[in-house]
């Protein structure tokens, strides 16, 4: 066709490909500025859990929690680097040494830990954190607390005595009382 111009496919495929260059390069240049001004997580709670020997007890944000503003709670991952000596972690199935789980499990109160009902008067489990975008905090020591049963109080010969010699005499001033309200 006459007057018609024609098209160079080389020189339009080199427009497209420097296009295609640039936004690539300033895609790379906006993950590179958002990884690097990228907030750390932050250990914003760390409470003992306190539980009785040979129970069990829920692990949540209220004992344990890291925010980290720019990362789902579901992607900061708690590694166990050292597991408890006197119970076990668990959520769906037993945690130990190199298992995470997330601060969402923590949100959502689905860890657990079990006393394996010795006499331990402590336990703790140490842990890491990471936030998948380079974020992390160092090895940390969550503790255990477990409370003694309530104390039994032991009466002794003395007090077994005495409390025979309550009941004799309160079983005697019921009776007498009775007594009195028959003969009036």
């Amino acid at each position: 066709m006459e007057g018609s111009r024609g098209v160079d496919l080389k020189r339009k495929g080199s427009r497209a490909r420097s296009w295609i260059r640039a936004a690539l390069t300033l895609a790379l240049v906006s993950l590179t500025a958002s990884a690097a001004g990228a907030a750390p997580p932050v250990l914003e709670t760390l409470e003992p859990l306190v539980v009785a020997p040979g129970e069990t007890g829920r692990i949540t944000s209220e004992l344990l929690a890291v925010v980290d503003p720019d990362t789902h709670p579901g992607f900061v991952l708690f590694t166990i680097e050292s597991a408890p000596s006197h119970g076990s972690l668990f959520d769906a199935a037993p945690l130990g040494v190199g298992d995470a789980f997330s601060q969402y499990q923590l949100d959502n109160g689905t860890l657990w830990y079990a006393h394996d009902g010795g006499t331990s008067v402590d336990d703790a489990f140490v842990f890491s954190v990471s936030d998948g975008s380079g974020g992390a905090i160092g090895p940390t020591t969550f503790p255990i607390e477990i409370t003694a049963p309530p104390a039994v109080p032991s009466l002794g010969p003395t007090g077994l005595l005495s409390l025979c010699a309550a009941l004799l005499a309160s079983a005697w001033l019921a009776a007498s009382r009775q007594g009195d309200a028959r003969g009036a």
